[in-house]
This record gives C-alpha cells, structure tokens and sequence, in this order.
C-alpha cells in the first residue's frame, strides 16, 4: 500500500525493496509485519452473560476510511475500521467485521444480501493505486450514527443498557412450531423498509465460547409464537448454545436478510427487485416486489379458506408492497396489493384488515401501516381525507360460489387433497437460512 504520493507507507529494506518490519505467522501462513499507519492492533474489554474478556482487534486506520467510518458511525474516537477477528486467515484479517459492516460485500460471509459501500472504496483509494468514485457506493444503513458504545461495546452490553428495545440487535428466536405441528418462521423489516428480515437468534448445536454467550441473566430470549401477544419468554436453565447464526458478527443476534429458493430460481428478501417477485400459487402475503414497494409488518400469518379449512403462510410477519403517496390525496400512503386492489393507510398508522376472494377460497390478511409521515416524508401534514377515498378490500360473497364439491366422491375428496396440497404449496416458502 501506498500514500498519495507513491510513499509506501510500511517501511522498505532499501537492499531488497520489500517490507521491513519483519515476518508474522498467521494460521500456518508467513506474511510481512505492516506498518502502524495502515494496520493497528488493539485488546479491547468484551463483557457477555458470562463475564469480561479482552479480545484482538485489528483496525485499518488508512486517512479517507478513517474519515468515513468516524462520520457513519458518530463515533469521533473511532481509530479505523475493524477487520475480521473470526475463523482463519480465508476471513479473519482479510475482510471487514461484520458485526459492524453486515451485509457490505467484503464482509466474511453472505447473508441473503449485500453492497459495495463507500468504505470499501475508500479503502481501495487509501491504497494508493485506485481512485474511486463515490457516486458508484451503495447505502448502508446498519449502524448509522450509533456512536461509539455501539462500535466497542459488545451486543450484550448494548442490549442490557437498551433495556425493551435489542433493537439494532434483536432476541426474538423466530422459528416456532405452527397449530397443526408445521415449521413456521416469523419475519420483521430491515430498519429502513427496503427488505424483509428475520432475527437469526437460533439454538447452535454447540456450546459458544464464552465470550459469545449474550443470554440469560439480564437478556431474555423471546419465542416467536402464534399465541396471543405473539411471543412468550424463553425459560431455560442454560442459553449457553442460544445466540446469531453469525459466527463472523460475533454470533450476535441481528435481522438478517434470507434467500426463498425454488426449483427455477432463488429470490432474496430486497422488497425493490422485481426479480424476487413470486409466482401466484406461492404469494400466500399477496405481496408485489419493485421499485416503489416497501416493508410492512404482518401482525398474523395470511390465510387461505376452502372446504371450509383455513391454511396459514408458514413464513409470515412481514411483506413487500408497492406504496405511492399522490400529491391529489395529500400524500397519504395508498398501499397496492397483489392483483391489484388499494387501499389507503390511515394517516396516523395502525392495523387495516382485508379479505378477498379467489376460485373456491377466501384470502384473508391484515398489514400494520406506520404513521403516514414515515412512508411519505416529502409531506409535512399528511391529509386524513384518503382514508376514506380508499377503504380495505373487504368480502362480499354476492354472486360468488365457494363450495367445490368437497366431500361428494372419491374423485372429489382426490380433488380436495390436491388442493390442500397445493394450499401447502402455496404457503410454504423454503428458507435457506445463510450462515
């Protein structure tokens, strides 16, 4: 690496022109000693359930990176950007740490997206043989302007401190067993709407070292559930195998991304690709993937009704959809269902319910709206109008038949079997849950 003037800027033994300060093992691999204006080594207190540790951290201290990061994260004391402290040297020391980066590209492991931030690029210009353009940089919201305990302090800190609210962390273990004995996953938002997530809080199948065991004591684990209030405290008399999937975020619990996979393609959680719009037999949310959707909380799963069963979405509690905020209307949030139906968030947010009906079968869901200035920011008075001008879809069973012959035949009840089949089919979603 060098300075903007050519400069290298780890010190060179003028005979050989190569590094000079001296040779370093890393996990079986010999490399040259940088210098302290590149790459700085630090021990830092890690506090978990179990106690206090002093771990290494690497920070790359390079001037434009160190500028950027100390502005993102509003943390003026901030020496550079940590690299990986997990796993061996394929990830440890080679790439950014997740735990503060998430889903940036040059973070250790994929999970279900990511982005070329501006850090990234600024750290390639520091190199001194590229020059970067920034417009090019795609947003990161994690972390922004969270100061500085949230830089050095471990996530059982930041919990413990926050007191009812993990968040940007998260303790709600999401996988929960459904009514009728079948998986079910519970989703939320990222924080700005652009995507789905899910809390990746799971039971590992070994005992985390120590330093990574966050729960018990003074951070409870909630249990995703569809009972009412829809989570219940998690009693146990150990967590020390509970925390994030994530070993390379410190196994720290966050709402991560996730990928749908199918037979013909894979689709991620991002709400702006159209490409991650699903077919209609596996649309149990009524959802519509694109530029103009955003995230919005399920409170309960969708369902869909025929022979008089409901069938509950097995992956459920939060979902994409289109929101236009027309200036004619104030710009209230105007919401747009799959096939099409709108309707209009009432302006200071809350719970809308609507049903529809479909060939031989009822469709019934309710989204939770946020306050109106949150989806339309570019409105200082959001007009409470709309609401009325677009009510929820709701039911009307005139001139609709929605009894199939259920229970007539042999060939019926075949008929019947496949439906439900297809119901499954079409509530179903297979979540490869990226570690």
């Amino acid at each position: 690496m060098r300075q903007d003037n050519g400069v290298p800027r780890t010190p060179r033994n003028p005979a050989t022109n190569m590094p000079a300060l001296g040779l370093i093992e890393d996990d079986g691999v010999t490399l040259y000693q940088w210098g302290n204006d590149t790459v700085i080594q630090t021990k830092e207190p890690w506090r978990s359930a179990r106690g206090v540790y002093n771990l290494t951290r690497h920070y790359v201290v390079t001037p434009r990176l160190v500028s950027l990061v100390r502005a993102h994260f509003n943390c003026p004391k901030m020496p550079g950007l940590p690299l990986e402290n997990q796993g061996k040297l394929g990830s440890a020391l080679t790439h950014w740490e997740k735990r503060l980066l998430e889903s940036e590209l040059m973070t250790a492991a994929y999970t279900g997206s990511s982005v070329v931030s501006e850090f990234t690029l600024a750290f390639l210009e520091d190199t001194g043989w590229y020059s970067a353009n920034y417009s090019t940089a795609q947003p990161i919201a994690w972390g922004r302007n969270l100061g500085c305990k949230f830089v050095y302090n471990s996530c059982y800190d930041w919990m413990v401190s926050h007191h009812q609210s993990a968040w940007p962390y998260c303790n709600l273990a999401p996988k929960h067993t459904g009514p009728r004995g079948d998986a079910m996953l519970r989703t939320g938002c990222s924080d700005d709407r652009r995507s789905k997530r899910y809390c990746n809080l799971d039971e590992l199948s070994n005992e985390l070292p120590l330093e990574y065991q966050y729960f018990g004591g003074d951070v409870n684990i909630q249990q995703a559930g569809l009972s009412p209030g829809g989570v219940k405290l998690l009693s146990s008399e150990s967590f020390t195998r509970y925390g994030g999937t994530s070993r390379f975020a410190d196994y720290c619990p966050y709402p991560q991304a996730y990928t749908t996979l199918s037979k013909s393609t894979d689709r991620n959680s991002d709400c702006f690709r159209i490409g991650n719009q699903p077919v209609k037999s596996a649309n149990p949310g009524m959802e519509l993937f694109g530029s103009k959707s955003v995230c919005l909380i399920q409170p309960e799963p969708f369902q869909l009704q025929f022979c008089g069963r409901r069938h509950a979405a097995a992956t459920y509690g939060s979902g994409c959809y289109p929101v236009r905020c027309p200036p004619a209307t104030g710009g209230a949030p105007i919401v747009t269902l799959a096939g099409g139906r709108e309707f209009a968030c009432p302006v200071g947010g809350g719970k809308v319910d609507f049903s529809l009906a479909g060939n031989y079968s009822l469709y019934y869901g309710s989204l939770v709206c946020p306050p109106c200035a949150q989806l339309c920011s570019k409105y200082s008075n959001c007009s409470p109008s709309v609401s009325k001008l677009l009510q929820p879809p709701r039911l009307s069973l005139n001139g609709i038949h929605l009894e199939p012959p259920c229970l007539s035949s042999s060939a019926a009840r075949q008929t019947v079997g496949l439906l439900i089949h297809l119901a499954k089919l079409f509530s179903i979603f297979c979540i490869s849950l990226l570690q």
